[in-house]
């Protein structure tokens, strides 16, 4: 049972260093009313307290060194743990080293920024530089992430993380975010369980990394302009919890399936979803090359298919794709929609790779079942496999499908209505009978009627592989 929420702020709730605005307030009040809410940030309590224009939540500040509780009578710091850094001699020298090895010699003001709390800022390009050369350094933070394990173990004191927009901050060890949320939850007798997180910042060394990484459930966000969409499952009785019903019932041996993100935008949180992972298998079609541009060079292996498709993958497209898996394969991204889910749940299965599904249509429940169909000698069988850890599905994306790919969706959950209320219980009766009714919207491609309709297929898929059904 849920009963705290713990945020990052910048990026999540705002934008950087900008006050918390009308909209994203009004959802913070809806929560309040329900659970205790907490802030989790890298900067001080009282900067954090001011970008919040005084949102009335207790803040945990400087990765945990600091704790503020507030009171009727306002925000009243109890716990300030702020260290003494390492000597600044011994900061400067290493730094300096870094900066000859890697050319980063030219800079302008100071070579580090040490903070009152005893972190430190390592700014590449200065203290003093101007924001656009900042903005325009290191954008997709490749070049920071290339040397990260450098940077931490010549800093082994010291939790590291890919800060700003060309900078590295550090935080005197243990203190970092999962340090910080964990003691709060000692404090105030709450187990892990019970605290969600919210946060953007959870790819490798950034600074939410700690606490996606643990055993707390973890919402990601990628724009804090649609705060409102990823809370919905909190503050709106008519979107279901998926990544609840998952954490709650994903137990099951092979069922894989970490999180599901369904709404305007959820590509841009696939380079994350991705980021521990370093030589990856693209299967897709020929309308799916976007995705490639966004994973870079991390794709090593790409497997294109005519725009066609298939329904149900054969022998010659099982054969096609595993040509492309090697001893170094980490990874299976599939995009498309259920014929492509089939035959990537197929190989990873097979072969012990883990998939990620970039869904293109709202058109089966199978993306989120153990299930796979392939046709073998000419005949169609239906398989178990693993689901993929992932399943992305981007509104803008799904709403442009085939309309019979729609239709087929829709049809889906018309056919399996009475196993989706059996497995689902009747929390999930009323998303049922709102997508039914939503019919003329949905083949309209109105994006929240396509957005239910998606989510009513991932939670029947899960619904159904947690029954054995």
């Amino acid at each position: 049972m849920i009963k705290a929420f713990a945020f990052d702020l910048d990026g999540t709730l705002t934008q950087h260093k900008t006050p918390l605005d009308g909209k994203n307030r009004a959802i913070l009040e809806k929560l309040a009313e329900r659970y205790t809410l907490i802030m989790v940030g890298a900067g001080s309590y009282m900067r954090i307290h001011n970008q919040l224009e005084g949102f009335p939540m207790d803040i945990i500040g400087n990765y945990g060194m600091q704790y503020a509780k507030y009171t009727g009578d306002g925000l009243v710091l109890v716990r300030d743990d702020s260290l003494v850094g390492a000597e600044r001699n011994v900061v400067e020298e290493r730094i300096n080293t870094l900066r000859q090895k890697y050319g980063f010699t030219e800079y302008a003001g100071n070579n580090v920024e040490y903070h009152a709390s005893g972190c430190l800022t390592f700014p590449i390009l200065g203290t003093k530089a101007v924001q656009e050369d900042k903005l325009a350094f290191d954008p997709d933070r490749s070049k920071r992430r290339a040397i990260y394990d450098e940077v931490c173990n010549t800093f082994p004191e010291y939790n590291v993380f890919v800060g700003g927009s060309s900078s590295f901050d550090m935080a005197p060890k243990p203190f970092n975010k999962y340090y910080a949320l964990d003691l709060w939850c000692r404090e105030n007798g709450l187990d892990h369980s019970e605290v969600v997180f919210v946060g953007d910042d959870y790819g490798l060394g950034g600074n939410d990394e700690s606490v996606y990484r643990s055993d707390f459930r973890f919402v990601t966000t990628d724009d804090y302009t649609r705060f409102c969409e990823v809370m919905a499952p909190f503050v709106d009785s008519s979107v279901p919890d998926i990544e609840g019903l998952i954490h709650e019932h994903g137990g099951a041996q092979g069922y894989a399936l970490k999180t599901a993100v369904i709404r305007v935008g959820a590509l841009n949180e696939l380079t994350a979803l991705c980021s521990d992972y370093k030589s990856i298998l693209l299967i897709r079609d020929e309308s799916g090359e976007y995705v490639g541009k966004l994973l870079g060079n991390k794709v090593t292996s790409e497997i294109t298919y005519s725009s066609d498709g298939f329904a149900v993958p054969d022998e010659a497209a099982v054969g096609s794709a595993e040509s492309g898996l090697t001893d170094g394969t980490d990874l299976i991204v599939g995009v498309g929609a259920g014929g492509t889910d089939s035959l990537c749940k197929y190989l990873s299965a097979k072969h012990g790779v883990p998939y990620i599904s970039v869904a293109t249509a709202p058109s089966t429940d199978g993306y989120a079942t153990m299930l796979a169909k392939v046709r073998i000698a000419d005949e169609e069988v239906t398989v178990s496999a693993t689901t993929p850890v992932a399943i992305v599905a981007d509104v803008a994306v799904l709403k442009e499908a085939p309309l019979e790919l729609i239709r087929s969706g829709l049809e889906c959950i018309a056919d399996r209505s009475r196993d989706f209320e059996v497995a689902c219980g009747n929390e999930y009766s009323e998303l049922f009978s709102a997508v039914m009714d939503a019919e003329s919207d949905i083949l309209l491609r109105d994006e929240n009627a396509i957005a239910s309709l998606m989510r009513a297929l991932v939670v029947l898929g899960i619904a159904k592989s947690c029954e054995g059904k």
